[in-house]
């Protein structure tokens, strides 16, 4: 309990402090750049979030899954998946120039070719590669190679504001790729003594990867598009301004799904070296709901706040008047518990069986996402990602209560248990800073 307790708070720490980077840095582009440039700005970091999922073949949750259950054959299982992501890193360059190509927004295709597919490659290995991490229960590594990415995007983003007149999209969006290319290099330069090691093992693992990764990349794939179907509806369908203003207030309240996130990697990594399904469900209800107090206090302090703090954040352009930042906060908390139970869920039930469950209500967010946005504007595009989160949050407790027989109050409600748990941590936490 105490040492799961600490993983998840070093976690979220790490994560907070990688999410005010990117916070940080985020309000810098959002006050450099025009509303239409920041729709291109969010078209790509968009696309490429969705690429990368597909590319990954879903390598990273067949990699924790396997070393978990197989230490003995951890080296193999990594230089299998290094193989996979050389070759299908390659197939970023045309997926990047045909996605530039189709959109309607104005920017030079081949000015932004380059750095789309380096910032889909850096991005691809961490994804595919922090597998091994989650697998071996290494959530330090896993932490730093999150951390590296958004310590290298804020150099580079004060080194843009140190020159004059540097701070341009073209160059933003460099520096957003030259950020996770980073981040990839320094995890690549600690898994290098493995992946240079000598194997007797042939592709036999590789293909086992991919077999079983399939599955789960369908359902990591509806997860990314249940968080972005709304915005590149909006992207496609409404003014760049509004696309724009969308993209930045809804980045605004995913403070809570990198937290959740964060704590989805801590229940995935325990899940996958869980000795029992017992045990691997009661973990990720225990999470879940400690998490849900921190989410509702974070976005009760974001909504009260809203109508000083998001112009003060975001710029005088951007305001929190009317529904929309209410509608995109409730959307976000009602889709942080299935967040955080979505990868666990897939090891203790089936990749295939959570795509299954999460297909109605992504279908449902793309079914309503066109028409409401036309009939509502923006608020109409939020509302349908609330709806969208809810159901697949219902759906997500209802399928641990029938299945695993986990009462759903135990997913969003504190115990005495937890409280203990906190108590103790606080005094190992104190104990270790008197030393």
């Amino acid at each position: 309990m105490a040492k799961r307790a600490l993983d998840t708070l070093t976690t979220i720490i790490t994560r907070f402090g990688a999410k005010s980077i990117n916070l940080l840095v985020f309000l810098v582009v959002a006050r450099q750049l025009s509303l239409t440039e920041m729709a291109i700005y969010g078209f790509i970091f968009s696309t490429t979030l969705i690429y990368s999922t597909i590319l990954d073949l879903g390598t990273r949750n067949s990699l924790a899954v396997f070393i978990g259950k197989e230490p003995t054959l951890s080296a193999d299982y990594t230089r299998s998946g290094f193989t996979l992501w050389a070759a299908l890193s390659m197939l970023g360059v045309p997926a990047a120039y045909l996605t530039l190509r189709s959109s309607d927004l104005d920017m030079d295709v081949m000015d932004f070719l380059a750095p789309f597919s380096l910032l889909l490659a850096g991005m691809l290995y961490l994804r595919m590669m922090q597998g091994t991490t989650l697998g071996t229960g290494d959530i330090k590594l896993f932490n730093r190679s999150e951390l590296a990415s958004r310590l290298a995007l804020l150099i580079g983003t004060l080194v843009l504001l140190a020159i004059p007149g540097a701070f341009k999209l073209l160059s933003a969006t460099w520096v957003l790729a030259a950020s996770q290319m980073a981040a990839a290099l320094y995890l690549f330069s600690k898994q290098l003594p493995t992946i240079r090691s000598a194997s007797n093992v042939g592709s036999s693992l590789a293909w086992k990867l991919v077999s079983r990764g399939c599955l789960f990349m369908l359902s990591v794939l509806l997860m990314n598009a249940a968080k972005r179907v709304s915005f590149l509806v909006v992207s496609h369908t409404s003014a760049s301004d509004a696309a724009g203003t969308f993209f930045a207030l809804q980045r605004l309240t995913e403070i809570i799904t990198e937290v959740g996130m964060a704590i989805a990697v801590v229940a995935f990594s325990y899940s996958v070296r869980s000795s029992s399904t017992k045990e691997a469900v009661e973990n990720s209800a225990s999470m879940s709901r400690t998490s849900m107090l921190l989410f509702a206090a974070v976005s009760i302090a974001m909504v009260t706040t809203a109508d000083t703090a998001v112009p003060l954040l975001l710029g005088p352009q951007f305001s929190a008047e009317g529904w929309l930042f209410v509608l995109l906060v409730a959307a976000t908390l009602s889709g942080a518990p299935w967040t955080i139970l979505f990868p666990s869920l897939s090891v203790v039930l089936s990749p295939f069986r959570v795509f299954l469950l999460m297909l109605p209500g992504v279908l449902l967010n793309i079914a309503t996402a066109g028409p409401l946005t036309r009939a509502y504007g923006l608020n109409g595009a939020a509302f349908s990602m609330l709806i969208s989160n809810v159901v697949l949050t219902i759906s997500f407790l209802l399928v641990y209560r029938v299945v695993f027989d986990m009462p759903i109050h135990r997913f969003l409600v504190i115990n005495r248990e937890d409280l203990a748990g906190m108590r103790a941590l606080a005094e190992k936490l104190q104990s270790k800073l008197r030393r």
